[in-house]
């Protein structure tokens, strides 16, 4: 978890007077290294594949997956006790503390990207732009034994994260699971964002049968190789010059990731790369796994928690709720489970908000930057005053009325919330009512199991032709043995066929993974029927790449209908300026 030590406040302090430099050469750390380290009995390699954790050195510990034989195929969090790292696609995606989101909003056309800050009811945008850095991360191939038979890989837990106001799915999250291993004791892991709201954690098994694929040459190796990527990957962001541009309220809290970006996570990742061969491994025995609890992090929210009793069932606490009963966890397979988060913030195209006396305040997830949102408010007769704010500023204000309106609000920055604040009876009256609608126009939304357009929920229009590539997702931390598998398991048609079906707009996600599973059984019909063996092994194999989609697919089925679908409005609008945003009625 991380640090809520009423002390930070004053380390942080302490550490805005620091000096913050570049690390140096590997060659000239090294000698300092060997003599500032001398104990690596607190340090761990974590050799459990099915254990996302890859080594823990004092309060850093780094997460990724690792494959059968023991490759570490990517690395997706470095984890420190005052923050949470998140690495997608060979960059930085987010970096979570207690209270603060740093959040790096990529533009890949003009190979630039802007940082934003975001805190509760608080963003800031750094007024730069930053050159896309350009790491390389290994990825080491993956070896399919030549009967295409592995263990189920398809384990561990899977958290759909909803927000309990809208339904929708929360995407920007980062999730934290502890639990206590009986022979281990307390465990905590973060979990892999899959995107489209679903993260996922594999848990420890005591499956042997993996012994017989596993080397620890390739597992130290690995971790070596990726630790030396993820080095280049801290240093290549100018961490201190962002600092440099945000204001007193957090610069505090910037410098202190900037120590740690550009000190403390590379010092600790040359360490363990220099003495790999001295780290201590961890006994792989697992004990019974309990006390399961899941801690969520939601940009510009409080932090929640929903803790799991002895039994493996939910209950509420704080801010979280779930939306299913007992459930039992099973680390050799795949356990889903659906929570909501209950806090403040809405979301762009839902229904109407309305009220009376009492004053409103929220905050509306609109999904996008740089866009578009239409404005409807009525206030009858009874005048109240509703006032619109976007990155701090004023943008649209009704000013205090008793009346009804529609208004367009071009956004031009990289946050993506937007605050209403009402302040009913502002003439002195009392018995008002007022309501207000926020609809983004030009914004796909996508549900668990459709895409559509705008509050009213209007088709999307083909924009270019479905598209597929084989079995696998572009990005996907899996692509090291689904590209195998589905090749050996004669499933490129179908998984082709899928990706077509995804990129289909308008269609039901459950309708492409229903067919999916279709093909694929009739795939393994129509080359193994002679064998029974491998018959009854291609359809076991068709099952879990369909559990698979079917559990995490929403990501990909969102990405493809956002690529090759379009809800341009055909209204026609009359645009007047404003100091801060384009408002056009």
């Amino acid at each position: 978890m991380l640090n809520t030590d009423p002390t930070l406040q004053n380390f942080r302090i302490n550490v805005k007077g620091a000096s913050i430099e570049s690390t140096g050469s590997s060659r000239q750390r090294r000698k300092a290294d060997k003599i500032k380290i001398q104990d690596l009995s607190t340090s761990q390699i974590i050799p459990d594949v099915k254990d996302s954790q890859i080594l823990k050195l004092n309060d850093v510990s780094v997460f990724g997956i690792k494959d059968y034989s023991g490759n570490v195929q990517s690395v997706y969090a470095i984890q420190t006790d005052n923050a949470i790292y998140t690495i997608d696609n060979s960059r930085i995606a987010r970096i979570q503390s207690l209270h603060e989101t740093v959040l790096f909003n990529y533009d890949n056309t003009n190979n630039h990207y802007e940082v934003l800050v975001v805190s509760k009811n608080n963003s800031y945008q750094i007024p730069a732009t930053y050159n896309i850095p350009n790491v390389t991360f290994p990825t080491p191939v993956f070896e399919l034994p030549p009967d295409g038979i592995v263990p189920d890989f398809f384990t561990g837990i899977i958290i759909k994260l909803t927000n309990k106001i809208s339904g929708r799915l929360i995407k920007d999250a980062t999730l934290q699971m502890n639990y206590f291993d009986a022979n281990r004791g307390n465990k905590s892991s973060v979990m892999l964002n899959l995107g489209g709201g679903r993260y996922y954690v594999p848990l420890p098994t005591n499956d042997t049968s993996i012994d017989y694929y596993f080397d620890t040459q390739k597992l130290l190796m690995t971790i070596t190789q990726q630790s030396d990527a993820c080095i280049q990957l801290m240093q290549a962001y100018p961490i201190s010059d962002m600092c440099s541009k945000v204001p007193d309220s957090i610069k505090s809290f910037c410098l202190l990731i900037a120590q740690e970006m550009t000190v403390k996570i590379p010092d600790t990742l040359r360490t363990v790369s220099i003495y790999i061969s001295d780290v201590p491994l961890q006994a792989r025995s697992v004990g019974h796994l309990s006390n399961f609890e899941i801690i969520a992090y939601v940009p510009g929210e409080e932090s929640s928690i929903v803790p799991l009793n002895t039994n493996n069932s939910i209950r509420l606490k704080r801010q979280i709720q779930t939306t299913v009963g007992d459930i039992t966890i099973d680390p050799n397979t795949l356990n889903e489970f659906s929570i909501q988060s209950s806090g403040t913030q809405g979301e762009c195209n839902e229904q109407s908000v309305s009220g009376g006396d009492t004053p409103d305040d929220r905050t509306f997830n609109i999904g996008k930057s740089n866009t578009k949102v239409v404005f409807t408010y009525g206030t009858y007769s009874v005048k109240d005053k509703i006032d619109v704010y976007y990155m701090n500023q004023p943008v649209f204000s009704t000013g205090c009325v008793g009346a009804s309106g529609v208004t367009t609000i071009s956004l031009d920055g990289t946050d993506t919330r937007l605050q209403v604040i009402v302040s009913p009876n502002c003439a002195g009256e009392t018995g008002t009512a007022w309501y207000y609608t926020i609809e983004c126009l030009t914004t796909l939304i996508c549900e668990d199991n459709v895409c559509y357009c705008g509050v009213y929920r209007r088709q999307s229009s083909q924009t270019s032709a479905p598209s597929s590539n084989g079995c696998g997702g572009q990005g996907s931390p899996w692509n090291f043995i689904v590209q195998p598998l589905g090749s050996a398991w004669e499933f490129t048609s179908a998984c082709d066929a899928h990706d077509r079906c995804y990129s289909t707009c308008n269609k039901l996600r459950s309708e492409c993974d229903n067919n999916f599973l279709s093909d694929m059984m009739s795939s393994c019909t129509t080359h193994w029927n002679d064998d029974p063996d491998r018959l009854r092994a291609c359809q076991w194999w068709a099952g879990k790449f369909y559990g698979r989609v079917h559990a995490s697919g929403a990501s990909f089925f969102a990405a493809a209908q956002e690529e090759d679908c379009d809800c341009a409005s055909k209204r026609r609008r009359r645009s007047v300026t404003n100091n801060n945003a384009m408002l056009t009625t």
